[in-house]
């Protein structure tokens, strides 16, 4: 198992948090001070890996950043496990990249070094579908009470174990001009997930965490009407801890 922990925090630089200050009609600037403390850490992770990234605060939310990767979302259901923040992530290449770790915006910021555990888990990616499709014209159109866009559509049943997260890519082939659009469906056909271009414009990717055992449904659609003609990948890897 592939597994980093790190209880460690370095000052780094300045930050610019004082007390507001009165700006005069004649005057042109203030000057703002403050010392934050920032954790740094070096991993190095391999393509074709998932990684889970957890970081729990201590009396304090964590911003959680990868240096060069544009933005890492908190997969934390907002008002649930105060002050964690955990994603997945998926390098594209094997590289050392750097994990960043500071405090998220808020009135009264921790004084002092950061205490924080943060945990990186490596999980194997196992492919469990992979289909080469194409929609046209004469797809059914998808309806669902629970969405008010309707296209053309192609469905997949898989089933799934509760607690494996399962990643969803639906990729466009060729020069088409498709706009991949997915969907998660439980057996009760309630829309469980959508997503547009989480793969990257113009590709979609669901990354789902299974709530229970079951079969569940996966809608490949198309963002309009207009942008539903053409061939695509579906593909459905799931995670292994390593």
């Amino acid at each position: 198992m592939h597994r980093h922990r790190f209880v460690a925090a370095l000052a780094l630089g300045l930050f610019a948090f004082v007390q507001p200050a009165s700006v005069g009609a004649q005057e042109k600037a203030i000057e703002l001070s403050g010392e934050l403390k920032i954790g740094l850490h070096k991993l190095n992770l391999e393509e074709g890996m998932a990684y889970e990234i957890e970081v729990k605060g201590k009396n304090f939310t964590p911003q959680v950043n990868l240096v060069g990767i544009p933005f890492l979302v908190n997969n934390v259901p907002f008002g649930k496990e105060q002050n964690t923040f955990r994603t997945l992530f998926f390098p594209t290449k094997t590289n050392e990249y750097v994990l960043t770790v500071l405090p998220g915006f808020s009135f009264n910021p921790p004084q002092g070094a950061l205490e924080y555990k943060a945990t990186v888990k490596g999980m194997k990616l196992v492919e469990v579908l992979k289909k080469q499709d194409k929609l046209s014209v004469n797809d059914p159109q998808y309806k669902n009470p629970m969405v008010i866009r309707k296209s053309p559509h192609k469905m997949y049943v898989l089933k799934m174990k509760a607690g494996q997260t399962y990643i969803i890519d639906m990729v466009r082939q060729g020069n088409s001009n498709l706009d991949p659009y997915l969907y998660i469906e439980n057996a009760k056909l309630n829309v469980l997930a959508s997503d547009d271009d989480g793969g990257g414009f113009p590709n979609a990717r669901i990354t789902f965490r299974a709530p229970e055992d079951g079969t569940y449904r996966i809608i490949a659609s198309a963002l309009s009407d207009a942008s539903a003609t053409g061939e695509f990948v579906l593909t459905v890897r799931s995670t292994k801890e390593q």
